[in-house]
């Protein structure tokens, strides 16, 4: 129930995000629409201030008006306005974070790639406070209206928040373990995200000491993630599709069984198969399909040597 799908979309006069976001796409995938699902490869672009300043492509932005920047503040403003009711809900009056710190594909120390971000947190915290429960509302945000508040945020560069910097992934889900753990020693962290799998080891404080330690030599980032058994998994789909012949069919299909992709890897590897309807007709993949298949071993094998080399940092 804590699941929030990192995904926004538009219409023609509607900005939806999270689970909504997921279903609008679901029904306009015959448009060759796409929804935006991951922000990682504009984030870990190696110029980020160009990329994030050019225009969102029109397979996502059917106006053809968003920069992508707008589109990540738009996101972070509904993520800050869901954080805000989960706070109401649970405390007297209303209550918001104060401070950020944020997790980026490229965690190394960098100035400038800091601005920009904070930049952007603030931006997307000032649309939460004018925009409140309109962000989170059923129906989406109006198309306009969203346009006209990012351009002004743009241009006012608020600061209403404490950015506090970035933080490795796997280093901040480790952290969210150590309070309350008693007689762990030590915690290793195998985050395997979309694009990259991160690693991470915390030695926890022993004997009335005072710190979380982290074990720098089990840090790691390797590329390889998750979006890779996607790509392997869509097109097993796509291959064992009887009937949808040609590019365009294919493509259909392609972007149908992308939307469900999280859903189809739990079933195959719970199940051993996974199955969608597509255009009436039932269209399935096996386990034994994916977990043969020679990238899918390279991966796996990749995977278990960046596991092997942090655990033993950790021993």
């Amino acid at each position: 129930p804590l699941f929030v799908p990192c995904a926004l979309f538009l219409t023609e006069d509607r900005v939806h995000f999270g689970t909504r976001a997921l279903r609008q796409a679901e029904m306009l995938v015959d448009t060759q629409r796409d929804a935006l699902t991951s922000f990682k490869p504009i984030m870990g672009a190696p110029d980020l201030a160009t990329t994030i300043e050019a225009m969102a492509p029109k397979t996502i932005d059917p106006t053809g008006q968003f920069r992508r920047r707008d589109l990540i503040v738009l996101y972070l403003a509904w993520l800050m306005a869901l954080m805000d009711e989960a706070y109401a809900s649970v405390v007297q009056g209303e209550a918001r974070a104060a401070a950020l710190r944020y997790t980026r594909p490229d965690w190394t120390a960098d100035p400038a790639i800091d601005a920009i971000t904070a930049r952007m947190l603030n931006e997307a915290r000032a649309l939460a406070d004018q925009f409140g429960a309109a962000l989170t509302a059923p129906e989406g945000l109006d198309i306009e209206t969203a346009l006209r508040a990012t351009a002004t945020q743009r241009e006012n560069a608020p600061n209403g928040l404490v950015v506090e910097g970035a933080v490795l992934e796997a280093v901040a889900a480790a952290t969210c373990h150590v309070t309350g753990k008693k007689g762990v020693k030590h915690l290793l962290v195998f985050d395997v995200g979309a694009g990259t799998t991160d690693l991470a080891a915390l030695r926890f404080p022993q004997d009335g000491e005072a710190n979380v330690e982290e074990i720098m030599e089990a840090r790691q980032t390797v590329a390889l993630g998750g979006d890779m058994f996607d790509r392997l998994l869509l097109d097993i789909f796509v291959a064992r599709a009887r009937g949808i012949k040609g590019i365009e069919a294919q493509s259909r299909l392609w972007r149908r069984a992308a939307l469900s992709a999280r859903a189809s890897k739990e079933q195959l590897f719970q199940e051993g198969r996974a199955a969608l309807v597509y255009e009436g007709r039932a269209v399935s993949a096996r386990r034994s399909d994916l977990v043969n298949d020679r990238e899918f071993k390279d991966i796996v094998r990749g995977l278990r040597s960046a596991y092997g080399k942090s655990l033993n940092a950790v021993a």
